[in-house]
């Protein structure tokens, strides 16, 4: 949902290139957001103060095992250190020189 938002605002025909990225990218894989997801959600933003959208991606993650979550979102780093034994925060500025 969060990654359509923009390009159907600004342009949407260009949103079709984001479905199609999210659709055909290998290792990439969408998942339903069923009760345990929304049960982990609400959990996540209970205790931590998510947004909805951010905490059905984390919860998403965390009811399908991943072992890491990739953001761009410094906050998730912090507000996910007690859970770090569940699942670890991967922020993509550590990792891409800002030029």
């Amino acid at each position: 949902m969060e990654l359509l938002v923009r390009p159907l605002r600004i342009a949407p025909r260009g949103a079709t290139h984001v479905h199609n990225f999210l659709v055909h990218t290998p290792n990439l894989n969408l998942l339903p957001i069923d009760l345990y997801v929304a049960q982990e959600a609400a959990s996540l933003r209970a205790t931590y103060k998510f947004k909805a959208p951010d905490a059905l991606v984390i919860a998403t993650g965390i009811v399908s095992q991943v072992s890491h979550l990739v953001t761009n979102d410094a906050e998730w780093n912090k507000k996910l250190a007690p859970i770090r034994a569940r699942i670890k925060v991967i922020e993509l500025s550590k990792y891409v020189g800002t030029n």
